[in-house]
């Protein structure tokens, strides 16, 4: 997962030359899916802000309620 959920157009693309087998960072599905890079492809495997239980996303931060 990449810092603050951010890319680049060439991150995918240096991912997969790096060895990378999939990314967490696209959160537009519920479902694992490919993804086409320069090199082959990535598995994109969804990581939503619900799953992740952050603050303010659907549960009140510590102390809030």
């Amino acid at each position: 997962m990449g810092p603050g959920l951010t890319e680049t157009w060439e991150t995918l693309d240096l991912l997969k030359e790096e060895g990378i087998e999939y990314v967490t960072d696209w959160v537009n599905d519920d479902q694992p899916y490919e993804i086409r890079t320069t090199g082959g492809t990535l598995v994109n495997v969804p990581y939503t802000l619900e799953l992740n239980g952050h603050p303010g996303h659907g549960h009140p931060a510590p102390g809030r309620g």
